[in-house]
């Protein structure tokens, strides 16, 4: 693991989140580097962390990339049934909003 990711690791394990500051991220990547904030959150997504928040001259904020569980996974796809199931009630050959008030758009 590289020192700053361990660090954020460590700093994780007294909170739920961790704030690395501009003049600690410019020394991984120059302010004038491209697509910093999408290496900042690869480098976060490749030691288990998730980038939560980013802003050039200011901060980045990462806490630990979440565990989905199969209950939760589970919980999603019926979810998306059953708004799925929505869309369809209107008219059955249509989709509507999945508001149940809204009427089909084509109707």
């Amino acid at each position: 693991m590289s020192a700053p990711a361990a660090q954020i690791h460590c700093e994780l394990e007294c909170g739920e989140q961790c704030a690395v500051y501009e003049f600690k991220l410019t020394r991984i990547w120059p302010l004038n580097q491209k697509d910093r904030e999408a290496k900042n959150a690869q480098f976060a997504k490749e030691h288990g962390l998730r980038l939560r928040f980013y802003r050039m001259g200011w901060c980045a904020m990462s806490d630990r990339q979440p565990v989905e569980s199969a209950a939760t996974s589970a919980r999603n796809v019926y979810e998306v049934r059953r708004l799925l199931t929505i869309a369809l009630e209107c008219c059955g050959t249509h989709t509507r909003a999945v508001d149940p008030i809204s009427e089909c758009t084509f109707c």
